[in-house]
C-alpha cells in the first residue's frame, strides 16, 4: 500500500514518477511500508531475493515467494484498519493487489501505480 505522504503528493501534484532502474537498497523502504497498531508501528514487508545481489537495480529484484508474506500482510491490515470507515469498500481491491504471484519488480512495479489509484479514489 501507498505512504499517505506518497498519496498526498500524488493528489497535489499529478504525475508521480517511480524509478526503476536505480540501486535497490537492501533494508530500506523500498519494500516495505509501516502501519499504525494499537502498539504503535507494524512493517509491512515484500521479501526479495538479495544474498549476492548488492548492486542490483530495483527493476532486477526477484521477490522471494517463498513465505507467506501476502497472506501477513492483509491479516495485518484486516486486523489494525478493520474497523476504520472506509476499510470494507477498500479490501477487495488491496486483496486482489496482493493476490497476484508477481516475479520481480518489473510486474510488480505497476502495481503501486494501481494502488495509488484504487486508493485515492
Amino acid at each position: 500500500m501507498a505512504r499517505p505522504e506518497i498519496l498526498l503528493k500524488d493528489a497535489l501534484c499529478g504525475p508521480v514518477y517511480l524509478l526503476d532502474d536505480v540501486q535497490f537498497e537492501k533494508r530500506e523502504f523500498q519494500n516495505r511500508n509501516r502501519v499504525r497498531t494499537a502498539r504503535g508501528w507494524q512493517y509491512l514487508t515484500v521479501p526479495v531475493l538479495s544474498k549476492g545481489r548488492f548492486s542490483q537495480k530495483i527493476n532486477e529484484v526477484e521477490l522471494d515467494n517463498s513465505a507467506a508474506w501476502r497472506e501477513d500482510n492483509v491479516r495485518a491490515l484486516t486486523t489494525n484498519y478493520g474497523r476504520a470507515r472506509y476499510f470494507k469498500e477498500y479490501l477487495p481491491a488491496v486483496e486482489l493487489i496482493y493476490s497476484k504471484k508477481y516475479g520481480c519488480w518489473e510486474t510488480w512495479l505497476p502495481r503501486p501505480s494501481l494502488s495509488l489509484r484504487v486508493l485515492s479514489g
